[in-house]
């Protein structure tokens, strides 16, 4: 007879056996002892031959056949049959909502009800009290006892079937435990991708839990058809797809998941074909959520195809539009591409700031744009150039948009930071239609490079139109950078000498060294040529240093020659912006044993003017050593004399584009005159280039100026053939001269 305190006390003692077991069969051998004490009570001790016993697991998966069995109470295993030989269909009409494999739909009061079922076992019983095993919230199979006819009174069924409802409880909860590996949990909940098993039929079995999360459905949907929440298209695609036993392969579908909160969620869906299990069979649907994907990889492609500041496309983009235009131009047409590099835009972020230089790149492209229309794509290349492509240009249309480009520049960009005016070098390339992106972008920049190098003028915009010229330029270009590394290693470097006559005082003398490059070719470049080469290449540190040393060698042998004369040597911003340059200077003089007070350094007038603090205490220990300073090319630079009055300079050089004027003009009015006014008030030398005619000879005589140099009296040559010269430069010279020309004297001492 069933107790209380018997049944309460062998029950916990069955359950804790039961929760400990750590294999499935262990669980169901556990489950059966519990079992038979159970049915011990129903059926008292009276009548053990007569009773054949309990029923075990009903379980309908592959891994449980073994455990699909009946144990008798003396301990035999007996097979359990049900009238039409299928456990699943008889189990599927004991509890409400039955579908096999399907969560139930009672109230969660009802998941572990026990039912009294009509099953025969082969002990003759003909009714068994059953209790659902439930594993993943789906009825996967049975436990039970045979209830003799003498037991089926109301009372003693409801004590069996509480007791075998908590048996049944905890056999289900240590399978699931067995059955799930300690991480299986942790990973179906930390799955990016929703899985869902459908039926054949399409309707939701199970799915992982971050559905909630992602779309919003949880437990609710599960029997429900998967079409239900998909846009139409896709539950087309995924019909399809479901109505086709034989497909073998996944199904990539992309579809609209319909949230439960109303909104559409863009998916990614893999539809496969599960393997069966048992007697069931399906599919599983794999998502997953596109929809920021699709907002990044559209972020992405902006960022890849188009400018960050201004919005325009950028080279990658421009590269592609134009490559899609010559793939469908017609030959007989042309097209154009037109480069623009500003000027000083450096300058522009040093006086105002980044972010103002910034805004006035934004004003620019929205400029460009409006004025290029729509028949143009502009872009910005990056930095400060923009371009403009024209797929159809004529030459009439290109040197209209060049003229509007032109307007663009001069007017002015009204910045919070203050207002700023631009210039800039344009290339254009009128190119046959069909022409490839790269020939464009290198002919054009050919023309730009050319442009940028071109004097300013005025205009605030300077144009260079391509032509073949420039390409042969710059292949000689990139012929000279490949060997100019290496000139002074392979003594190609050579120093010419021009002289500079007295114009006040006749036994003057002085020479100016000039660097010229004998190529390996047998091409005597120029210094025009090559020098801007060197800067680009940081070699000038390097040249420069030889050229002082050669130089003070060389001014060796013209004192030797000539008697104390003055030598000239021009010197770069790089060479003056090295911290050993002072060491290199004193190194080069006491090398040669050359006197540094007949040494004059040369430098242009920009290289003074740029940093006058700087600048100034560098030359005040130049001029302690006991050279002279010259500014070259006076004129030409810094329009403000002032900085004379500050910096320590012993001499003006004014440019030869001056000198040249004094034939068309008033001598009086010119330049010139003014110079050497504003120099003989601060006590400093004149010298006049590019003197090449009697009459600028006579002119700059009178005006005062000191000393004169150019071709009218010697082109620069090399020291072997001006050594030569002794007889014409200084007759009747007397080797007794004097070490220093004595205004050299008098001009130390008005400066110092």
């Amino acid at each position: 007879m069933i107790t209380t305190a018997g049944v309460a006390e062998d029950l916990s003692a069955h359950c804790r056996t039961i929760a400990g077991q750590t294999t499935e069969r262990g669980i169901a051998e556990a489950t059966a002892r519990a079992l038979r004490d159970l049915a011990g009570q129903v059926h008292g001790d009276d009548h053990p031959a007569d009773v054949r016993g309990t029923v075990g697991f009903i379980v309908t998966s592959t891994a449980h056949q073994a455990s699909t069995t009946a144990t008798s109470r003396d301990g035999s295993l007996i097979r359990l049959r049900v009238e039409d030989g299928d456990p699943r269909r008889q189990l599927e009409s004991l509890w409400p909502s039955p579908a096999l494999g399907r969560p139930l739909a009672a109230p969660s009061s009802m998941r572990h009800s026990a039912v009294l079922a009509p099953v025969v076992g082969q002990d003759g019983a003909d009714d068994v009290l059953l209790a659902p095993l439930l594993l993943s919230s789906t009825v996967a199979g049975a436990i039970g006892v045979a209830l003799p006819h003498a037991t089926n009174g109301a009372g003693r069924a409801e004590q069996v079937a509480r007791c075998l409802e908590v048996v049944a409880v905890v056999a289900s909860t240590s399978l699931e435990r067995v059955r799930t590996p300690p991480w299986q949990d942790d990973v179906v909940r930390h799955l990016s991708d929703i899985v869902v098993v459908l039926s054949d039929d399409g309707l939701i079995r199970a799915m992982t839990p971050n559905a909630a999360a992602q779309l919003g459905h949880d437990d609710t949907v599960l029997g429900e058809p998967i079409v239900s929440l998909m846009d139409p298209r896709g539950a087309t695609a995924l019909l399809t797809a479901l109505g086709d036993p034989t497909r073998s392969t996944a199904t990539q579908l992309e579809m609209t998941v319909r949230h439960r909160d109303g909104y559409d969620v863009l998916v990614e869906a893999t539809l496969s074909r599960a393997l069966p299990v048992g007697d069931a069979s399906g599919m599983v649907l794999t998502m997953r959520e596109v929809g920021d994907r699709r907002d990044l990889e559209e972020a992405l492609t902006q960022r890849s195809l188009f400018d960050t500041l201004t919005g325009l496309p950028n080279r990658t983009n421009l590269r592609e539009t134009m490559a899609a235009a010559a793939s469908s131009a017609d030959p007989s047409g042309t097209a154009a591409l037109l480069l623009i590099d500003l000027d000083d835009f450096k300058a522009i972020n040093d006086s105002f700031g980044h972010v103002a230089g910034d805004d006035l790149l934004r004003v620019l492209g929205v400029r460009l744009s409006a004025t290029a229309g729509p028949e143009w794509t502009v872009a910005r290349l990056g930095g400060d150039e923009f371009a403009l492509f024209g797929p159809a240009a004529t030459a009439t249309g290109v040197e209209a948009l060049l003229s509007a480009i032109g307007n663009v520049m001069d007017q002015a960009v009204e910045l919070r930071e203050g207002r700023v005016r631009m210039s800039a070098g344009v290339g254009a390339y009128l190119a046959p239609g069909g022409t490839d992106p790269r020939t464009m972008l290198l002919n054009a920049d050919l023309a730009t490079w050319t442009a940028k190098h071109r004097a300013r003028t005025g205009p605030s915009l300077r144009v260079s139109m391509y032509d073949e010229e420039m390409t042969r330029e710059r292949a000689h270009q990139a012929k000279l950078r490949s060997t100019l590394r290496d000139a002074v290693d392979r003594g190609e470097f050579e120093l010419f000498y021009q002289q500079e006559i007295g114009l006040t005082e006749a036994d003057e003398l002085a020479f100016e060294a000039l660097l010229r490059w004998n190529h390996p070719d047998g091409e005597r470049v120029s210094p025009g040529v090559f020098i801007p080469l060197a800067e680009d290449l940081g070699l000038m540190p390097q040249i420069g240093e030889w050229v002082l040393r050669q130089a003070c060698a060389d001014g060796m042998a013209l004192i030797e020659q000539f008697g104390p004369v003055r030598l000239a040597v021009n010197v770069s911003a790089t060479q003056l912006a090295e911290p050993d340059f002072l060491t290199v200077l004193r190194d080069a003089l006491d090398a040669a044993g050359f006197p540094p007070e007949l040494l004059i350094l040369e430098m242009t007038e920009s290289v003074v003017a740029e940093n006058p603090e700087a600048m100034a205490a560098l030359l005040a220990e130049i001029r302690d050593i006991g050279i002279l300073v010259a500014v070259d090319d006076f004129g030409t630079g810094y329009s403000s004399l002032s900085y004379l009055q500050d910096l320590p300079v012993d001499i003006l050089k004014i440019d030869r584009a001056f000198v040249s004027r004094l034939d068309d003009h008033d001598p009086e009015s010119s330049l010139v005159a003014a110079v050497t006014r504003i120099a003989d008030s601060l006590g400093l030398k004149t010298v006049a280039e590019g003197v090449e005619t009697a009459a600028q000879l006579q002119h700059v005589r009178a005006l005062g100026v000191d000393m004169a140099q150019g071709y009218l009296h010697g082109r620069p040559i090399p020291l072997r053939e001006q050594l030569g010269r002794v007889d014409e430069l200084r007759p009747g010279l007397h080797r007794d001269a004097p070490d220093v020309p004595d205004h050299f004297n008098q001009l130390r001492r008005i400066n110092q």
